[in-house]
């Protein structure tokens, strides 16, 4: 069984326990699929970052899971033909997710660190990063 975490985010018109049963129902479904739900965290009402179905905010929760691939369609085919999701997401896990806030990441600040790049060759010789060309010579140059 693989790890994995799905993010819905809900109709904000919705209330606590209609909000409770859809989390449940998400929960159902991987359990009846075989799989094992390791968490759930409810990130609460969130303004979106662009309007969905004219809706500028969303409730979010965050659902951590072990199953295997076919929970993962029948999911999706749910969350497709739901009309009190917003949107979804599933991803593979790479661990315990902090839920977004003001706190601070326990290995400090973590915004802007991509993948770092080592230079012993892990490219091979001579490797660059590419970036915008720049014309060189000519006239006008």
């Amino acid at each position: 069984m693989r790890e994995y975490e799905t993010v819905i985010v809900l109709d904000p018109a919705l209330d606590d326990t209609r909000v409770n049963q859809e989390i449940d129902t998400v929960q159902s479904v991987i359990t009846q699929g075989g799989g094992e739900v390791l968490e759930v965290q409810r990130w609460g009402r969130r303004r979106l970052a662009y309007e969905i179905r004219k809706k500028r905010e969303g409730i979010y929760s965050l659902i951590r899971f072990k199953s295997e691939g076919g929970v993962l369609d029948d999911l999706k085919r749910r969350f497709l033909i739901n009309e009190l999701l917003l949107r979804h997401l599933t991803v593979l896990s790479e661990g315990p997710m902090a839920p977004p806030s003001g706190e601070e990441h326990p290995h400090g600040d973590r915004r802007g660190d991509g993948p770092r790049r080592r230079d012993d060759g892990e490219h091979g010789e001579g490797w660059r990063p590419r970036g915008p060309r720049r014309y060189e010579g000519g006239e006008n140059g």
